[in-house]
C-alpha cells in the first residue's frame, strides 16, 4: 500500500528502490527458511507474521512487474506503459495487454537516463508509451516485431 502510494503521488524511483529492498527481503527468506509468510519487513529480512503463504505471492507479483520492471498494463485501452528505471538487461515475457500478448526487453545501459534500445514482439497491434525519466515516448506497434530506440539525456 504504501508503495503504491510513493508512486500514485510521483514518487516513482523512491516506490521502485522500495520494492527490490521488499523482493530481496521475500527472496532471503525463502533461500533461508523455504517458506514464505503473510507479512515482510524490508527492514529485517525473516521477520515474518504468519503463515499466509499463498497470499504472500500476489505483492510480489504484481511490485515486480509494475515497479521493478516499469511495466503498467491498461488492457482497456490496450496500452503498455514502460518505466525505464533499470540499467540492467531485463524484460518480461507473456505479458497480457488487451487482446496481445507481448514480449519487451531493454538491452542494459550505463546510466537509468542513457539511450535505450528496445526489442518488442507482440502478437496484436498495441499502443505503447516509454517513460525515460524526464518525458514518455508514444508508439503505436502493429502486430510483430520491432526495435525502438529511446533517447537518452
Amino acid at each position: 500500500m504504501i508503495i503504491k502510494g510513493l508512486e500514485n503521488y510521483g514518487f516513482e524511483e523512491l516506490a521502485s528502490d522500495a520494492t527490490n529492498k521488499y523482493l530481496y527481503a521475500m527472496s532471503e527468506t525463502l533461500r533461508e527458511k523455504n517458506d514464505l509468510g503473510g507479512v515482510f519487513s524490508s527492514e529485517l529480512p525473516f521477520l515474518r507474521v504468519g503463515d499466509y503463504t499463498a497470499w504472500a505471492s500476489l505483492g510480489p507479483i504484481a511490485l515486480l512487474v509494475e515497479n521493478s520492471l516499469g511495466f503498467r498494463v491498461n488492457g482497456a485501452k490496450n496500452t503498455l506503459e514502460w518505466r525505464l528505471n533499470r540499467t540492467d538487461a531485463h524484460g518480461i515475457e507473456n505479458l497480457r495487454v488487451g487482446r496481445a500478448n507481448v514480449a519487451a526487453f531493454c538491452a542494459p545501459r550505463k546510466h537509468a537516463r542513457a539511450a535505450a534500445k528496445l526489442e518488442i514482439s507482440t502478437d496484436a497491434p498495441l499502443k505503447m508509451r516509454v517513460w525515460n525519466g524526464r518525458k514518455f515516448a508514444d508508439f503505436e506497434l502493429g502486430a510483430g516485431e520491432a526495435t525502438l530506440e529511446i533517447k537518452g539525456e
